[in-house]
């Protein structure tokens, strides 16, 4: 134990600088990323947007607020519109960013700006994806860690005469990052997409991915031992991460592979902030941030360093508890997605009593709104152990005589990052086909649910088309279904679009008041 000890508060040189750069950096994200949704902030947010806010947030949990929630106190407190109150929360929210760079009152500004972000993820969960559960998790060290003793305006009022080991905080998010890729990657090896090239094929050809508009990924099915390669490039890496990353020959080579990595994923899948965010993941865990100007060994021992000293059983204690639940947590998501995608689609398949009894666990009141505020409520297999199914939606406008006046997939909206969540918004249609394979769909009340979704979508449609000959809007919804890599090495590429439900949203007429004599 004492070694355990020695490994998380050895103070290394090469840490120097880690609570500066993970503050600054982290900061800078969340303020570039909330401003690229804020021109469809209220599409995506309000109780006018492309999903009414009462709507989406039907499913939220019990004890996560909403935006809706934000909007109702301020009302009955100031009585103040829907459309204020928004500029309140974007108000609130780009200046704790601003705060938290500076290093201005840095753990209020980081507990603070954690509760805006939970109310704007958790309580508008249709949109949330990969990216979204990172952020929790940064902002959620961001609360624990002291941020403010290094290169900050805390520093000369609150950590004047005090020195913070930055080693202790670094070695959980290196931790951390190592469970990530291990969990990631042991997630895709059991899933054999992963091992003939389709995965990397079908996810370059989802819907809503810019990308592939723009560039030709025919190179790929010409010759699909590309794909191959590729795919296992990308399991060997993330598997092989917690090996390699701390070997000092091959630290900065296994870091390079994993920052080319997501830049790939930018450039092909145009997933901007998500790698954006994972790069400064690995950058902030295992970059060498020695501070050479200073010398560390000159700076204040003194009574407050002791104190430091006798905290740090107290933090490493529940370091390696956190860690525990992060391990647990990601054998659980391996075995059951590797149950449901293997199993899950049986006639007489009975979930294993295992996972049954780890659910239980892990749903116990107050141990799972620990590990969903913590962000660590899930495993860490993207796109494992296969690619989803994509689905999309034909939102059909009609006149009175019932003929197609326009055709689109898409409601408008500004931004790509608003895109990418419409896209996530769509992925819960997931669950439709499985209600739909047990002959559930119209009865149960979620299958009820995603039906309301489409309905809203459609009004929404509407309302952005005013125009005089449009009355309604037929929304045909599809499974999107792209030609296999077998497939197009036999020369099949038309893609195809498997229609699953559809249905027929009127323009609701305006209320009109007759004069009663």
């Amino acid at each position: 134990m004492k070694s355990v000890y020695c490994f998380f508060t050895e103070r290394k040189s090469s840490d120097d600088l880690f609570l500066p750069f993970f503050r600054i950096s982290v900061s800078l994200f969340f303020l570039i990323h909330f401003l690229a949704v804020i021109p469809d902030f209220a599409a995506l947010y309000s109780r006018e947007g492309i999903i009414p806010a009462d709507l989406g947030e039907l499913f939220s949990h019990y004890f996560v607020p909403t935006l809706s929630s934000f909007s109702a106190l301020l009302y009955s407190w100031f009585h103040l519109e829907e459309a204020t109150s928004l500029s309140i929360f974007q108000g609130l929210y780009i200046t704790c960013c601003l705060t938290l760079l500076i290093g201005f009152c840095s753990r209020a500004s980081a507990i603070l700006l954690f509760i805006l972000h939970t109310i704007l993820i958790s309580g508008a969960h249709l949109y949330s994806y990969g990216v979204d559960m990172f952020t929790t998790i940064m902002m959620f060290y961001c609360c624990v860690f002291p941020l403010g003793a290094d290169k900050s305006i805390d520093k000369h009022f609150f950590y004047r005469n005090r020195e913070v080991n930055p080693t202790q905080y670094r070695r959980l998010l290196q931790i951390h990052i190592c469970l990530v890729y291990w969990a990631s990657g042991l997630g895709k090896i059991v899933g054999y997409n992963w091992w003939n090239g389709e995965a990397i094929w079908k996810a370059l050809h989802l819907p809503f991915i810019h990308g592939t508009d723009a560039v030709s990924y025919d190179v790929l099915g010409e010759y699909p031992l590309l794909s191959l390669l590729i795919g296992w490039g990308t399991v060997l890496i993330e598997l092989l991460y917690p090996l390699f990353i701390w070997k000092k020959p091959w630290k900065n080579i296994w870091l390079a592979l994993v920052i080319m990595m997501h830049l790939g994923i930018i450039l092909a899948l145009n997933l901007y902030f998500f790698s954006t965010l994972m790069i400064i993941f690995n950058l902030s865990a295992f970059l060498n941030l020695e501070n050479k100007k200073e010398d560390i060994q000159a700076q204040g021992a003194g009574d407050s360093d002791a104190v430091v000293r006798n905290r740090r059983p107290v933090f490493v204690t529940w370091a390696l508890v956190h860690i525990v639940m992060i391990l647990f947590v990601c054998v659980y998501s391996v075995f059951d997605d590797y149950d449901a995608f293997y199993h899950g689609n049986k006639k007489d398949y009975k979930r294993p009593v295992a996972l049954e009894r780890v659910q239980s666990v892990l749903g116990i009141p107050i141990l799972a709104d620990y590990l969903r505020f913590a962000g660590i409520d899930t495993g860490y297999g993207f796109f494992a152990p296969n690619v989803a199914s994509a689905y999309v939606i034909d939102f059909r406008l009609m006149n009175q005589e019932g003929q197609v006046v326009k055709s689109q997939y898409l409601p408008e909206l500004k931004s790509g990052e608003s895109v990418v969540r419409f896209g996530t918004l769509l992925g819960n249609f997931q669950r439709k086909l499985k209600l739909m394979e047990k002959g559930e769909n119209k009865k149960g009340l979620y299958g009820r649910y995603l039906d309301a979704l489409v309905k809203a979508m459609g009004q929404s449609i509407l309302k952005q088309n005013q125009q005089a000959d449009v009355s309604t809007v037929k929304a045909v919804l599809y499974m999107y279904s792209y030609p296999s890599l077998k497939e197009i090495t036999l020369e099949k590429r038309e893609k195809k679009l498997i229609p699953l439900d559809s249905f027929t949203v009127v323009k609701k007429a305006p209320l009109v008041l007759n004069n009663i004599d």
